[in-house]
């Protein structure tokens, strides 16, 4: 039953797979981590913002009289999230469990001890660098927050939020939920072709195998690099329009700053014949600046050149981190640290403010520089709220003095596929670790 839901294999017991759920016209329905604890006993992590659409599907089509049994554990089984370079030294500390690549590798889940608390521990985090997710009863959890947060302090432990989470699943180029992954797009336009097996029937098939008939999707999902004028900085936030040599091809889904790439970037979907290009690409922003007579804010529209990066991102950690897994804090452990660039902050847009703003388009111009870099690790990633425009949002005096121009913007090209990449962070062992080996690809939860 389950397995005709799926469109990855099954993992092996102990192990995590990542996986797809398609509707019979092989759009996705939903993205989850499946890990298997027995012959006939999964744990199935998907989207929060889904909790109460993903089992109406599950029991739709569960099989009358079934013996199956499907519960909603939402917040019975409770979570803390522990990564970075330096995530398995804090942990080791606390369990008798051997952590080593060798002994629990990547993608592994199963029970363990951590101080005098049982948990369900796994081996992958969001963030796309080495760490552990950590399940337990909720009578738990703020023993082990506090037990993990004292033994982190030798390795300089640090607090993070989700935004900080986000921006770091971004220069992954991890999708997600409701953005990158909805009923509207298909597994094959995701990106999600490693997680299509052929090897059993599943919901959707015949529509994706119909797909790849017809010559492959007709969009793609890019990662595109906007290089914004640092003294008027303004980042996407979804659905801005993509433009190409003067016409709208596509649409973004997500994107933000990367603090440790130190640019801003934008997830989107675009013809997959214009997939390969570099150059040509324009992202119409709506950016914060004062109305033409200098009175007062208003919001124009801006369209800034873009260079697209199909190839996945490798990063380094940003941070080290354990996080209450709900949208609660997060704390971090790293090596010394630089403040994060002012472009930090970024103005609220409204599709109001877009109506009545004023587009400008401006000359793209390709370049070659990496977004990497090793030596910036921020103490702290913090992000704007998604909130209507204010005085105190929508600009700052030391870094909008000329938000009133036009953005006088260029595109560079993000990492490409033959640049060289960073060695590995201190404190990795080999294995297929994101953290640890750049060249160890996973389809992200």
């Amino acid at each position: 039953w389950l397995q005709g839901l799926f469109t990855n294999a099954l993992p092996k017991i102990g192990r995590t797979n990542l996986t797809a759920m398609l509707n019979p016209q092989g759009k996705i329905v939903g993205e989850f981590s499946v890990s298997r604890v027995g012959d006939d006993e999964f744990f199935l992590f998907g989207s929060q913002a889904a909790e109460v659409h993903h089992p109406r599907w599950f029991l739709d089509h569960l099989p009358a009289g079934s013996p199956i049994r499907f519960e909603v554990l939402s917040l019975s089984m409770v979570g803390l999230t522990v990564a970075g370079p330096r995530s398995r030294d804090v942990l080791q500390k606390l369990t008798d469990t051997s952590l080593a690549t060798k002994d629990f590798p990547f993608m592994a889940f199963r029970k363990a001890n951590i101080g005098m608390a049982p948990v369900w521990l796994s081996r992958m985090t969001y963030t796309g660098d080495l760490g552990y997710e950590i399940w337990m009863q909720p009578e738990y959890q703020r023993y082990l927050f506090d037990l993990i947060w004292e033994a982190g302090q030798e390795f300089d432990m640090r607090l993070f939020g989700f935004r900080a989470l986000i921006t770091m699943r971004l220069e992954k180029h991890f999708g997600t939920w409701f953005r990158e992954y909805r009923p509207i797009y298909t597994p094959l336009e995701a990106g999600m072709d490693r997680v299509l097996k052929f090897d059993h029937d599943f919901i959707g098939r015949e529509a994706v195998e119909a797909e790849i008939a017809a010559g492959g999707p007709q969009r793609k999902l890019v990662m595109f690099e906007v290089d914004v004028d640092p003294e008027a900085p303004a980042d996407v936030i979804g659905d801005e329009p993509v433009w190409h040599d003067g016409e709208v091809v596509g649409w973004i889904t997500s994107g933000g700053y990367a603090h440790y790439s130190g640019v801003s970037l934008a997830l989107g979907y675009i013809p997959t014949s214009l997939a390969t290009a570099e150059s040509g690409f324009e992202i119409e922003i709506i950016a914060a600046g004062p109305s033409p007579s200098g009175r007062s804010e208003s919001q124009r529209s801006v369209r800034v050149p873009a260079a697209t990066r199909v190839a996945r991102a490798t990063r380094t950690s940003a941070c080290d981190s354990v996080s209450a897994a709900r949208g609660a804090c997060v704390a971090s452990a790293t090596t010394p640290q630089r403040a994060p660039s002012p472009r930090v902050r970024r103005s609220a847009r409204s599709r109001r403010d877009h109506r009545s703003g004023r587009a400008h388009r401006r000359r793209s111009r390709r370049g070659g520089r990496s977004t990497r870099s090793p030596e910036l690790r921020p103490a702290s990633c913090p992000g704007a709220p998604r909130s209507r425009p204010s005085a105190s949002n929508a600009s700052s005096p030391a870094t909008r003095r000329a938000a009133g121009r036009r953005s006088r913007c260029r595109s560079r090209t993000a990492r490409r596929p033959d640049a060289p990449v960073l060695r590995c962070d201190p404190g990795c062992e080999p294995g297929c670790d994101p953290g640890c080996d750049p060249g160890c690809e996973w389809f992200p939860r």
